[in-house]
Order: structure tokens, then C-alpha cells, then sequence
């Protein structure tokens, strides 16, 4: 099982990335000039998926490595 450092090292951050991009690129077509407002939420939604698992990567404590998949938040349990 591969050990991750950094957020950026997930493969979801970065497939999440993957979608930011894509929607932007989505977003920029002819086909949605004037819709700024649906352009906008489609953009930030786009966004937030990556944000979301950086700023769950703050939260996130791993207790013991040998166990990788034992995952907890720091806010809901305490060990």
C-alpha cells in the first residue's frame, strides 16, 4: 500500500484536479457565454472537490502505518 506525504501525492486530489481543469475547459465554450451565473457554480463546484480533500488531509490522522487503512478524524474520536 503506497504512503502518501502530501495531499497533492492522492490520487483522488489529483484526479479532482483533472476535473477543475476540465470543467473550466467545459466552461469556456461558446455555448456557455452568458450564462456566467451557471458557469460560476459549475466552476466553484469543479473546485471544491479538490479544496475538500486538501482540507480533509488537515484532519486526517494516521494511527499506525503498519495499518494503513485505519483512518480516523482527529475532531470525532481520540485514541
Amino acid at each position: 500500500m503506497p504512503t502518501y506525504q502530501r495531499f497533492e501525492d492522492l490520487p483522488a486530489w489529483n484526479a479532482a484536479t483533472d476535473v477543475a481543469v476540465e470543467a473550466f475547459r467545459l466552461t469556456s465554450a461558446a455555448s456557455f457565454r452568458f450564462k456566467g451565473d451557471l458557469v460560476n457554480q459549475l466552476r466553484r463546484a469543479a473546485l471544491s472537490i479538490a479544496n475538500n480533500i486538501a482540507s480533509a488531509n488537515d484532519q486526517i490522522m494516521w494511527h499506525d502505518s503498519s495499518q494503513p487503512m485505519k483512518v480516523c478524524l482527529k475532531r470525532d474520536f481520540a485514541f
